[in-house]
This record gives structure tokens, sequence and C-alpha cells, in this order.
């Protein structure tokens, strides 16, 4: 039957004669209702005529039916007939409904109900606690009549709603009964009763004792601190409990602090800190309510927002220490907030390895001290400990003694511990396993390493130790091309004396038993690494020169290396107007002049620009500027750059010289693995793209699965920031941010393809896509989701059965179905197979 014709019937049922068909449409009402259906008006009046009916049963029904169709006037049609009603039956049912809906015309007839002996008395109460609750009831009038009511009842006849009612309207002794009966374990609505003094301020202290020694209390005293002492000393209290899970306890803690506003909750995170009962991860949680959208915090968030940076940092989370500090105002601090955030973001400078902005931040040495010991890992306060010792800083003894102390560590690795530190390097860089790195195992035979990456093992032994490797240092270059040391297939002898001098740290051994030249990769081993590393800890000071009657204990950096600096520089610029397609060399220095000599510490800034370009060669300007950190300021601004230098050079193409020589086809100058150090520092090689006959290597795989990451989110971004731009509820500068996160990530994106395409390799992808990550959630937090599973271990991880696809260029999963897409070319994870 249709639901037209079914409420028709329904309605003729309601209104025939007999007492057992108004019942059955009672009870086909309800099914209706169960099932989801809306009744018509028609129903609906019925059931309103038959409140007056003279049968009791059919009044009962009249009731329930109109509390569960929740009509407009519901409260007045059963407030009305409840002031009318003398069965207890009929008033059961629609107390029921005044339960729903206290109001304060009902009072009268709901006490009568509460004091009578009636089986209506347990609604009664409930309707009479939901009065209550609203604070409905009259001191003189009606809570004595409530009070003899409850105290006639024995305990263990209390009902949930008269328990509430004695903590909502109790004198002294009632509470105290109540107390009573919530410390009777034996008692079997005690829970009930810890519960009910939740609604007294008076049971506040006595919930907290109780659950100091009963965690299943725990609940019950939150639930009376969120109603009567909702305060940082409250929250405090609720936090020094234990608690029946962890959970229960970090949901309720949550649910407590979103009430707070934002210098409560602040005020709350250094009291709990202060006798550690919340963790900084729940604190940290907790503060993060704070930065949560906020393009900047306003002066009263700012103590908070300080105290969030402070705790990420110490969670070794400097990265995430600056994002907060970065959101302070500029202005309208108190100095204690100004100081923490200052001081916290130069210890987080210095945690990242960036000295130089650390520098320009204070010129205390605590602070770098207090980085040192907030760092647990060895090697990075070594490092920490470097950089002090190359500053002119003057420190105490206690500094003096804890810096010898560290350096001196430098020489106390055992070869085994330098094996671990290695293991892991080369497990991360060669996706190889543990047990695959031993002394003995050769780093291209035994663990597949190739040229590129070479590089990035130097690139993290220098990150991992603290010392800087010369190029062909660890590994010597061109061996294998030069007819001097190769002959016939055959390592010279000239050859063996060259790899034994740059390389002491090789066992020659079985290279001089048979000199092939496919052996001399068998001498590339992890042993070899270890003698290296060794060695190389035991030489950490011989840069440093002993003082003489006319120079200083300190070297200065001599003027032809930096010389040498400006044509590094200049030189790039050259080739990156040519797209590095040209052999770019130092043809002459025009003029160079320094007024100045560096010494450790200071920061050299070399400036370029080009005065004129030709086919032929180019010819440059520079100057050099000096930053030295001795000369800031005493109120801690930081040094200023001084001129120091002026030097012009000329270059020259080296295919287009004059006397018609002919060079290798190969860009010798700015070779492979040089392009690649300039893709790491930014500069992206538009050079013509390479055929690629296979994909190898870990550094292959982390860009293709960088790739994938970087068009996933452009094109995520793309569709949020066209809906933005439709949408009139968002304003300018959020629909600005939202078209520059794709411009950005289009970009990277394509960077990355380049890379790609001409065998470079970048370093700095992962903190990159995690940066514009956090653009995204904090743009459209709803989706932080979608951002978390591109982001995990599993999917940025490149594993060792992973095999990339040869045929680069023809298997883009390309969807190019917007015009505003250009070029950028999203793919899937199809884009690489897996075996």
């Amino acid at each position: 039957m249709d639901q037209p014709n079914r409420s028709q019937l329904i309605v003729e049922l309601l209104n025939d004669e007999r007492e057992q068909v108004k019942l059955l449409g009672f009870e086909l009402a309800s099914r209706d209702l169960s099932a989801g259906t809306t009744l018509s008006a028609e129903a609906a009046n019925a059931a309103i005529d038959l409140l007056h009916d003279p049968l009791p049963s059919i009044r009962v029904g009249a009731a329930r039916l109109i509390n569960r169709l929740a009509l407009p006037d519901a409260m007045t049609l059963l407030t009305n007939t409840l002031n009318m009603e003398q069965d207890p039956s009929v008033a059961e049912a629609l107390l029921r409904g005044i339960e729903r809906w206290p109001n304060e015309n009902a009072k009268e007839s709901v006490l009568k109900w509460y004091k009578s002996s009636t089986p209506a008395r347990a609604a009664a109460a409930n309707a009479a606690w939901q009065i209550a609750d609203l604070g409905l009831w009259d001191t003189t009038q009606h809570e004595s009549q409530i009070q003899s009511v409850y105290r006639s009842i024995p305990d263990d006849q209390l009902t949930q709603s008269d328990l509430r009612l004695i903590a909502a309207t109790g004198t002294t002794p009632d509470i105290n009964r109540l107390i009573g009966l919530a410390k009777q374990s034996e008692y079997a609505k005690q829970t009930e009763a810890a519960n009910a003094l939740a609604f007294t301020p008076l049971g506040v202290d006595p919930l907290i004792n109780l659950a100091s020694t009963h965690p299943n209390f725990a609940p019950a005293a939150a639930k009376a601190i969120d109603r009567h002492r909702l305060n940082p000393n409250g929250i405090r209290q609720i936090a020094l409990l234990d608690w029946p899970t962890t959970q229960a306890r970090t949901e309720t803690l949550i649910q407590l602090c979103e009430k707070l506003d934002h210098e409560q909750l602040t005020t709350t995170i250094r009291l709990t800190q202060t006798d550690n009962t919340i963790n900084d991860a729940l604190a940290i949680r907790l503060l993060n309510r704070l930065i949560a959208g906020a393009q900047t915090v306003s002066p009263r968030s700012a103590p908070g927002v300080a105290l969030l940076a402070q705790l990420e940092l110490k969670n070794l989370r400097p990265d995430r220490a600056l994002e907060a500090i970065s959101l302070l105002p500029e202005s309208g601090l108190d100095p204690d907030t100004a100081h923490r955030a200052h001081n916290t973001s130069a210890i987080s400078h210095i945690l990242l390895g960036e000295f130089d902005l650390a520098d320009q931040l204070t010129q205390s040495p605590q602070t770098w001290f207090d980085a040192i010991q907030l760092q647990s890992d060895t090697n990075a306060q070594l490092r920490i400990a470097s950089a002090i010792q190359a500053r002119s800083f003057e420190l105490s003894e206690d500094q003096q003694e804890m810096l010898d102390t560290l350096l001196d560590q430098r020489h106390a690795m055992t070869r085994d511990e330098i094996l671990e530190k290695i293991r892991e390097i080369l497990v991360d860089a060669l996706a190889v396993d543990d047990d695959e790195v031993t002394p003995e195992a050769t780093l291209i035979g035994d663990l597949g390493a190739e040229s590129i990456d070479i590089l990035d093992i130097t690139f993290k032994l220098e990150q991992e130790f603290g010392f800087k490797i010369a190029q062909g240092e660890l590994f010597p270059e061109g061996i294998t091309q030069d007819p001097e040391y190769v002959q016939d297939g055959k390592v010279t002898a000239k050859g063996l004396e060259m790899l034994k001098e740059r390389g002491p740290h090789f066992d020659m051994a079985s290279l001089e038993a048979d000199p092939s030249v496919e052996n001399v990769r068998k001498i590339f081993t992890v042993d070899a690494l270890i003698n290296f590393c060794d060695q190389k800890l035991q030489d950490h000071l011989h840069d440093h020169f002993a003082a003489t009657d006319t120079r200083p204990p300190l070297p200065v950096m001599p003027m032809s290396l930096i010389v040498e600096g400006m044509a590094q520089t200049a030189g790039i610029l050259v080739g990156h107007a040519s797209d590095f397609k040209e052999k770019v060399v130092l043809a002459k220095v025009a003029k160079a002049t320094l007024s100045k000599d560096p010494t450790p510490g200071c920061t050299l800034r070399y400036t370029a620009t080009i005065d004129r370009f030709t086919d032929s060669g180019a010819s440059t300007n520079g100057v050099v500027d000096l930053y030295d950190p001795t000369t800031s300021y005493q109120d801690q601004t930081p040094a200023q750059p001084e001129r120091i230098g002026e030097i012009n050079l000329i270059f020259s193409h080296l295919d287009r010289n004059a006397a018609g020589t002919q060079y290798p086809e190969e860009n010798f100058v700015f070779s492979d693995s040089f392009r690649t150090l300039l893709r790491t520092s930014g500069i992206v090689d538009r050079t013509e793209r390479r055929v690629h006959t296979a994909h190898r290597g870990v550094a292959y795989k982390r860009l293709i699965l960088t790739l994938n990451e970087a068009n996933a989110l452009a094109f995520r971004a793309n569709e949020y920031a066209e809906l933005m731009y439709e949408s009139e509820e968002v304003d300018d500068e959020t629909k600005e941010d939202a078209m520059r996160l794709v411009d950005e990530t289009k970009a990277f994106a394509d960077d990355i393809e380049w890379s790609l395409a001409n065998n470079q390799r970048m370093t700095w992808h992962r903190n990159e896509m995690n940066r514009l990550w956090g653009k995204f959630k904090k743009l459209y937090p709803e989706d932080k989701d979608f951002a978390n599973d591109y982001t995990t271990w599993s999917m940025r991880k490149p594993t060792p059965k992973l095999r990339l696809k040869k045929n680069y260029a023809e298997n883009y999963g390309i969807q190019k179905t917007k015009p505003r897409w250009d070029d950028l070319q999203p793919v899937i994870r199809e884009f690489y197979e897996t075996e």
C-alpha cells in the first residue's frame, strides 16, 4: 500500500469507535515511524483528539504517538493534558513527553506525580530532574517538597533521576548521603551515585578524592570539573588522576581543553608540563589548535604558539618549531614571549645546520650549547661543536671543557661504531638489507651502487661524520680513461702507485695480484669506507695553524680561493645563460681587489652579473661581501654585509675558439655530476632530454615516486583551486594561496621531470614535498587523509624489487582533460611496476 493510502488507513483506524481497532491504528503508526515514514497531518490531528478519549488505554496511545511525532505544539498539548489527567498510566506516558520538553507550566503536575506512590513516580522523577537541570524549580516553594520525597525512598530504590535530584536540590546532609553511596563498593548504583555528584559543585572535591584511589571514578570527576571548575587548575586535577584507559583520559582532556580560550589553554599546558601530567605529544596536539588554518596569530595567542614551538624543538622537530614561530606577529609580543620565540628560532636553525641564519639571530655561545644539549645524536653534536669552534666566542671554563670533551669524541669511535654508521647510510642509499653490508662487500658488485649513488653516499658521509670530502678524495676519478694508468685492459704500475697514494684506505692486494681493469671496482669495499672515515676523524684539525709573530692562530682564506669562488659563481651564471650547452672556461681575470681577509666563522657572498654576452664568450662583473658574526650589535641585530672585494672576469666558450681547435662533444665543464650538484642547489638543467635505456638505482626510483607524488598533489590542488575561484564565500587571499600552491607544485613536478630526463639527482625533494603538503593541509584540512596517504613511509620507500619502466617517455598515465593544465602530466603509480 502506498504512503497516502496507508496514512488514510491509520486515520480511519484511529477514528473508529472500537478500542481494539484504535489500538491497532496506534501500532501501525508506531511501525511506520520506526521505518522512517512520515505520517500525514490528518493522522496527527486524530491522535490529538484522542488525548481526551474516555478510555485510559487510548489516551496512553495518543500521548505516546504525539511524543514520537514531535509536533510543533507537542509541549503545550502534553502539558495541558497532564494538568488535567488523573490516571497514573496516562500520566506516565504524558510525563515522558515532559521529560523531553520540560517547562514552567508543567512543574505542579510533575511535583504531584513525583510525590505519589503510583507507577508514574519514576517518570515524574525523570521529568523533575530535567526541570531541575534547567533551574526552573523555586527554591523555597518546591525544593523542600522534592527533598521530602527522595528522603523517604530507601537507598536501593533510588533511581538515577532521584540521585541527580539529590545533587541538584539537596542540602549538605543529602549530598553527604550521595557521597556515602558513591563510596559503597557493594552498592549496585555506585557509579550512578558518582555521576550524580558531578551535577553539584559540592561534589567536585569528593569525586576528585574518590578518583585518586579508584580510577573508575575519573570520568565522573571530569564531568564535575567540566560543569563547575573548567579552568587550568581544574583540568590539571583531572590530568593528575589515574584513568581506566589511556584513550579515555586523552579523549577527555582534549574535550575539556577545546572549551578553553587560547590564554587558558596556554596556562593549562604550562601547568601540566611543570609536573609532567600531560606528555609532550598530547600538549603539542592541543596547542596545534592555536595555529590550525592560521596565516598569523594574535598577540593573545602568541604565548601558546611560542610554547608550541618550544615543545616541537624539545622533541627535535626544529622545522615545525620554525613553522609555528613564523605565524607570530611582528609586533605586540610581550618581552617573555618574544625572547622565547627568538631563542627557539636560533636553536632550531642550529639543529637544522643553518648556522648562518643562527648567527644572524644570536651571538650568545650558550644558545649553541643549548642546541647541543637538546640534540641526542653524537654526530650532530659534533657538527655543532665544530661550528662553535670556528666562531670567535668567548667561552666560560665549563663551556670550553664541554667543547673539548665533545671534540675529543671524534677520535673515540671504534671501527665497529663506524661500520654501524656506514651500514645505516648504505641501507638507506642503496635499499639493501642490513646483513648485506659487511666489511668485505663491494659497493658496485655486491651492493649494486652506481655512479649517482656514490654522490649520495659521499654527501651522507659528510652529514653523518661532520667532515668534508673533496672531489676524488674518496674514490679517485678518471683512472680507467687515462692511458698512463691503464694499458691493454690492465692497470699499469704507475696507476697502481697513484691509487696507493691517493687512496690509502684501499686494500690493494687483490688488484696487485690481478691488475685487470674490471678488478678496480673490487677495491671499493665497505672496509675501504671504514678506513677512510677512521682516518678523516683523526685528521679533523689538520687545517689549523699555529700562531707566529706576524700571523694570528686562526687561518685566513687565501685570495686565490676567493677568486676561484667568484669564477665558479660567474661561470655557472654564464653557463646557465645558454642552458649549459656551452663549455664555459675562465679566460682572464680582468680585475681582482681585496680589502680584508676572511677568517673562520665569516660568510662570503658572491654576486656576479653578466656585463657582455656573445657567441664566443662573456664578461662578468662581481663583488664579494663579508658577513662577520663578531660585528653584530648589542641589541642582537644581525651583522651587516661589508663589501671587501671586486672581481671582474672574462669567460670563453671553448667550442667557439678562434683557432678552430676541436674538443670532445661531451660537455666536460658542466658534467653530469656537476649538474647534479647544481640541481641540488635549485638550478634546473634545461638541456636536451636524453634517450633512456633503463632506470636503475635508488636515486631514480625515488625521483619517479616523487614525480608521481608531486603530480598527484598538483592535480588535486588544482581541482580545489578551481572550486574556490567559483565560490563567493572564499576570500581573495585564500584564493591566491590556493593558486600559488598549484603553480609551485606544477613547477616542482616539472623540475623533477627534467631531472629524470637528464640523469640528475635531487637530494631535497622530500623536504620540498613535505613543505607543499603542509600548505595543502593548511588550505584543505578536511582532506588531510589524502596527504597522509601519499607521505607514508611505505608509499615513499623504493624497494629492491621495484623495477622502473624502460620506455620513460611513452609510459605516462596522461590526464589532459583541462585546458589550463598545459604540459603538466599527472601520473599514477602505474608509472612504475613491481615484480
